[in-house]
């Protein structure tokens, strides 16, 4: 009964001795996007399942699937529009990407720069962050800092 104790002790002050990280960016959600069939959508990864796209600001988003080890992910990829080349489908500038595992979903986030979209600069400003999280069939924006009155 005292070996009980002492483990039940022990995990308990394991648990409790674990210092937090972060309990979550506190990023505010601007919108929530659904699939966009004109979006280029280039199969990145696993051709089997087809991309479905997304269109925000300046910037398209693309579901890929990732094979490593066996094991199938599926990727959120973000890349500015203006960058995707009309014979590959494919972007020609910086992406950004992200792939979900377990119960963690695929999410990508991006800071707004001088080189961001026009769209996406003069709405959120240089310095903002954007993050996407896929989830099922749509996605979820989430802004760092965002104007008085974001237009979704």
């Amino acid at each position: 009964m005292l070996a009980v104790a002492t483990l039940a002790a022990s995990v308990t002050w394991g648990l409790a001795s674990i210092p937090v990280i972060s309990e979550g960016s506190g990023a505010r959600q601007i919108a929530a996007l659904e699939p966009d069939p004109s979006t280029t959508a280039p199969s990145f990864g696993n051709t089997d399942t087809p991309p479905v796209g997304f269109q925000f600001a300046g910037y398209s988003l693309i579901t890929a699937i990732n094979s490593s080890d066996g094991v199938d992910s599926e990727c959120l990829v973000v890349f500015r529009t203006e960058d995707v080349d009309d014979e590959s489908g494919f972007p020609n500038g910086p992406t950004y990407y992200g792939c979900g595992a377990g119960t963690f979903p695929p999410t990508a986030s991006v800071q707004i720069h001088a080189g961001s979209p026009a769209e996406a600069l003069e709405r959120f400003g240089e310095g903002a962050a954007l993050q996407f999280v896929l989830e099922g069939d749509r996605v979820g924006v989430f802004v760092d800092s965002a104007p008085e009155d974001p237009v979704n």
